[in-house]
């Protein structure tokens, strides 16, 4: 795993970002080690460390993690790898995903009906002044259903432009 929390690049032109703090942990755990940034920090990301947390009955499991030495010029594409624990016909979990700049949103959607499969999933998202100031936030939300889902994520990466 190589560790970005101290990674400070050396250039000033557009430089990805990677998890180097956990802000908010929720019910989540880190499948090894003991905090949840260090196992979605990789490049190339490895799904072989993951953060995880059941969803049980109608409730949702957010997470958030801040950024590192990210910078850019205005817009930037977020990508998550996700996936759940055992796929259901009949109870599913959708994943809310935000990039956030201090309390503001610059990007987020929605990914319905999450599979066994990791799936890299990406956001659009603009308007960031503060490169400096960004944090991820990852919400398994129940769709439908009522059995308990584990809702997992093991990679985040913000690539500038």
């Amino acid at each position: 795993m190589l560790n970005r929390a101290l990674a400070k690049p050396t250039t000033w032109s557009t430089t990805p970002g990677y998890p180097n703090s956990d802000l908010t942990v929720g019910d989540y755990s880190p499948s090894t080690g003991s905090t949840l940034w260090e196992c979605l920090d990789e490049e190339p990301y490895s799904d072989t460390d993951y953060v995880y947390a059941d969803v049980i009955g109608d409730a949702d499991e957010k997470f958030k993690v801040g950024i590192g030495w990210c910078y850019g010029t205005g817009t930037a594409t977020l990508r998550v790898r996700i996936r759940v624990d055992v796929y259901s016909e009949t109870s599913y979990l959708d994943c809310y995903v935000v990039l956030w700049e201090g309390a503001s949103n610059r990007g987020s959607d929605t990914f319905y009906e999450i599979g066994e499969a990791w799936t890299e999933q990406t956001v659009s998202c603009s308007g960031i002044v503060d490169y400096n100031a960004l944090s991820v936030e990852v919400d398994f939300q129940r769709a439908s259903g009522s059995e308990t889902i584990e809702g997992r994520c093991s990679w985040i990466k913000v690539d500038s432009s």
